[in-house]
């Protein structure tokens, strides 16, 4: 049974048969690769196809395209090529002979790709289609597979049949005994032009020339109409709403910690305490010498000296109860564990940070360090653009919220984002403190959402002002 009476479908049947008649009247290969090409995009789009044209006698692969170039001994293109196979690969990237000069010419990213040789009837291959898909499109199905297969199989009489006609014109050539050029003969018969004798100036002067003076034109109306932003550009961090430091308030080795980040907490929950082994020794050592004393306080009264006794005891008590609450770190309100910046057994000093917390359901806000005598042109409600390191080309908006006063030298600044972020601040003088909402939990880059956390930091930029590029240019008519 004949591949034309297997198609079903009556629209692809027509389409084959609408490109195998346009490919049999093609005049040249370029014709034979456009047509090829833009049956195949409407067939199995989204998808990006190629037409490359295999000589089996040189083993040589090429393109009508001029800027491309194509090597039969590389890539999955040559693989298939000096094989005859059709391949359908998922991860093009991963084949062992895949090669991105030839395999992927324009750069596109190539994840998928499909490739069908175009044979005749003796076996020996004319040319392959190529049709290639990014890692975010759809896989190649059977069904687009066995689409490519019907078009090589309707194709491939027609090739063979260009081939034979182009054969047949190159050996009439060359039986031709003329020594002149097939060309100069045809030119000389329909009574071409002639050309001056003596050419004194060059055909491409005179289009250069209007070249330069229409540049000339665009860049002096670019001049006259173009305009610049200025912008105030410095150092940006994200902290956590409501953020507090709980710190060390003696020195000694921590001992454990009871709260993870991320963990709720509420108000007066212990979240650290230091080693305190010798002070819950001496308050069992005083609570006993308590108890001895309210004893012998109650077998006799009237003895004074038990009664002085039971009163400095307590008040020794109540000293060591306080030595041991001031080893331990509390929750001052109900919260959420934002970081750990300590682990057991690490020496504290007084005012070493334990850990940072938040209040619940605290929103993240972005703190900008910009250069101060930018302070004058700033005000809230102005969009800063904040773009952090690692995600290059993504930029975030967040709206002005507030704008300190001070401008505020290094050290202040230092103190102010405190010991954990004040190293990632580079010194470059005075600043003025900018502060953003951020108003989403997470952001968007690359097609992927991530969550801010406390501490991210990158560059902060705020425009300023827009004006003329000829400012820029001429001395005295404004600019920076």
């Amino acid at each position: 049974m004949s591949t034309t009476n297997t198609i079903t479908n009556p629209g692809l049947r027509r389409r084959l048969l609408t490109v195998a008649a346009y490919v049999g009247s093609a005049r040249d290969l370029k014709d034979v690769a456009r047509g090829l090409t833009s049956t195949v995009f409407d067939l199995l789009s989204p998808c990006r196809a190629y037409c490359v044209f295999y000589d089996p006698s040189a083993s040589s692969l090429w393109s009508e395209a001029p800027d491309r170039e194509w090597d039969a001994k590389r890539g999955v293109v040559g693989h298939a090529a000096r094989h005859g196979w059709s391949l359908a690969l998922d991860a093009a990237t991963e084949h062992p002979d895949f090669d991105a000069a030839v395999d992927d010419p324009d750069d596109v990213g190539v994840a998928r790709m499909l490739v069908q040789p175009i044979a005749s009837s003796d076996g020996d291959i004319h040319a392959l289609l190529v049709v290639v898909r990014r890692s975010d499109q759809p896989v190649f199905e059977a069904g687009d597979r066995s689409t490519c297969r019907l078009v090589a199989e309707y194709i491939a009489p027609m090739l063979s049949h260009l081939a034979i006609v182009e054969e047949a014109a190159i050996n009439a050539e060359l039986e031709d005994g003329s020594m002149f050029r097939a060309e100069a003969v045809a030119d000389h018969k329909t009574g071409g032009q002639r050309g001056d004798l003596v050419r004194v100036t060059p055909a491409w002067l005179a289009p250069a020339g209007w070249t330069i003076i229409t540049f000339l034109c665009v860049a002096l109306f670019s001049l006259a109409f173009a305009e610049v932003d200025h912008y105030s550009t410095g150092f940006g961090i994200v902290r956590a709403g409501d953020r507090v430091s709980l710190v060390c308030r003696e020195s000694g080795t921590l001992e454990e910690v009871h709260a993870q980040p991320g963990d709720s907490v509420v108000a007066g929950q212990l979240l650290a305490h230091l080693d305190s082994r010798d002070l819950q020794a001496e308050l069992a050592r005083l609570d006993a010498e308590l108890n001895g004393q309210l004893r012998n306080r109650m077998l006799d009264p009237s003895d004074a000296s038990a009664g002085r006794g039971v009163l400095t005891l307590r008040g020794q008590l109540e000293v060591a109860r306080s030595r041991i609450a001031t080893r331990e770190v509390r929750a001052p309100h109900d919260g959420v564990v934002v970081d750990v910046r300590a682990r057991p057994g690490q020496a504290c000093r007084p005012g070493d940070t334990v850990l940072t917390m938040s209040r619940p359901a605290g929103k993240m806000e972005l703190i900008a360090l910009l250069p101060g005598d930018d302070r004058p042109q700033i005000e809230p409600g102005s969009m800063l653009r904040f773009q952090l390191p690692g995600y290059r080309h993504e930029h975030q908006w967040f709206e002005v919220t507030e704008i300190d006063d001070a401008v505020l030298g290094p050290s202040e600044v230092a103190r102010l984002l405190g010991p954990d972020a004040a190293d990632l601040v580079p010194r470059t003088g005075a600043s003025v403190v900018v502060r953003a909402a951020i108003t989403e939990a997470s952001f968007v880059a690359n097609g992927v959402t991530y969550a801010y956390h406390d501490g991210m930091y990158g560059e902060a930029e705020v425009r300023l002002r827009r004006e003329p590029l000829l400012n820029l240019l001429v001395p005295g008519q404004g600019g920076r």
